[in-house]
């Protein structure tokens, strides 16, 4: 069994109980081989917030509005996985590893997708104000249409009770 299982640990070394692990666990060096790595590769660090976010934007997308977005918008998403990047380098001289950068994407992907509900909710609000409103203006174009009926009727009846008046008055003279 021991030559067959091959178990990974990934530990980060910045974590402040770091050492107390492995100080606690001393198999880790006497039956581990241990494969220390400073950082992930530039390739690598540029295509994770390609993964992580064109996942976030296909989430609620139509088939036909990916397409029309992702060519819109392919140079923007570079940009913003440049940043992403530029960002991180300026931090390495503070101890930034690749797991904060991680946390960092993950913070942004938390923010964009709450920021991304909260006007989807905003935009069904007003959708259905607007719909709300040519609702009654339908409303208001038919009163006016009845009332445009009625007013003729009105003025025939009225015409008719004027001639009949006439007529009544003239018959009696």
């Amino acid at each position: 069994v021991q030559q067959n299982l091959h178990v990974v640990l990934i530990m980060d070394c910045t974590n402040e109980h770091f050492t107390i692990n492995c100080e606690s666990n001393p198999a880790l060096y006497r039956k581990c081989s241990v494969q220390w790595m400073e950082g992930w590769s530039d390739s690598s660090m540029k295509k994770i917030p390609e993964m992580l976010l064109s996942r976030m934007e296909g989430e609620d997308e139509k088939d036909g509005d990916k397409q029309k977005k992702k060519k819109k918008s392919a140079s923007v998403h570079a940009e913003l996985y440049r940043s992403f990047l530029a960002i991180h380098e300026s931090c390495r001289e503070f101890g930034a590893t690749p797991s904060q950068y991680l946390s960092f994407l993950r913070v942004y992907q938390t923010i964009y997708s709450s920021k991304r509900k909260e006007l989807t909710h905003k935009q069904q609000h007003l959708q259905a104000g607007v719909a709300k409103l040519n609702e009654a203006k339908a409303l208001v174009d038919e009163l006016k249409r009845r009332a445009a009926e009625q007013s003729s009727l009105l003025k025939t009846k009225q015409a008719e009770a004027d001639a009949a008046l006439q007529e009544i008055t003239t018959s009696m003279q």
